[in-house]
Formats: C-alpha cells, structure tokens, sequence
C-alpha cells in the first residue's frame, strides 16, 4: 500500500533534477512528467509524489544515462578531497558566506602540495599525502589561534 511505503527526501529531488540538468532535459516539463509517471506506474506526475524506491530507480537509470556514476576509485577519491576542504572550511578558507574559495584552497595545493597541482589533479594514490599535508597545515593552523 503506498501510505505505508517510505516518501520521497528532498536529497533525492535534488538529485533527480540534477541528473535531469546533466542530460540536457531540465526544462522539458513533459519529458519529466512522463519519466516520473513511467517509474510510478503512472500514479504521479510530481518528484515530489514518489516513494523512496521509485526514486531509487529513477536516480539508478538517470546516473547510467548520464554516465555519473562513479567507480569506487572516483568515490574514495572524492572523499579525500572532501576532508581536504573540510580543513580548508576550518581554517576559513571561504568565500562569503560558508562557500569553500576553491581559488585559494587550489593556490595552496600548487604551492604547498608536494606535486605542485590543483586538488582535482591528484591522484587516489597521490591524494593520502596531500590529506596528510593538510592536516598538518591546520594543526599549524590551530596552534596560531
């Protein structure tokens, strides 16, 4: 019964509209309509209609028409870099507001990082130096506060 299975997140409408960007079909309202009502088994003509699973599935088929999903690799790598502008978060390496100044955290890595590139440049295997390098920048970081 459909009361009783899990709703759709907003993280999962979120997503859905992105990948819909990513295939050039954004604005083609009737193009997503009829995918949500195809994944519903024509119950909704909304994202914001579906359940969970539904959304699951759409995600799943969208990313392989993308091409985004990413290999295990691709997501440990990504991980790294995201602990990398954590630090770059803590030590206020931010634009205004709470956005990471991707600038300044690239300025640091082509001058600090020990193979002198842009973050998005290294590397999985390259990437645990650089975190550890980082991670020393905010110690050094914490010890001026």
């Amino acid at each position: 019964m459909i009361d009783t299975e899990y709703k759709v997140n907003n993280g999962q409408i979120a997503k859905i509209h992105v990948l819909l960007a990513q295939i050039g079909m954004a604005k083609d309202k009737e193009y997503k309509r009829n995918l949500v009502q195809q994944y519903s088994l024509g119950r909704a003509e909304s994202t914001t209609k579906l359940t969970w699973k539904e959304a699951c599935d759409m995600i799943a088929d969208l990313e392989r028409s993308s091409g985004s999903q990413k290999s295990p690799d691709e997501l440990r790598a990504d991980r790294k870099r995201k602990l990398i502008l954590h630090y770059g978060h803590q030590m206020g390496w931010e634009q205004e507001g709470k956005k990471i100044d991707m600038q300044r955290v690239n300025d640091w890595c082509v001058k600090y990082g020990y193979l002198h590139k842009e973050l998005n440049d290294y590397t999985l295997a390259e990437l645990s130096k650089l975190v550890w390098q980082v991670e020393i920048a905010y110690k050094d970081y914490l010890k001026g506060i």
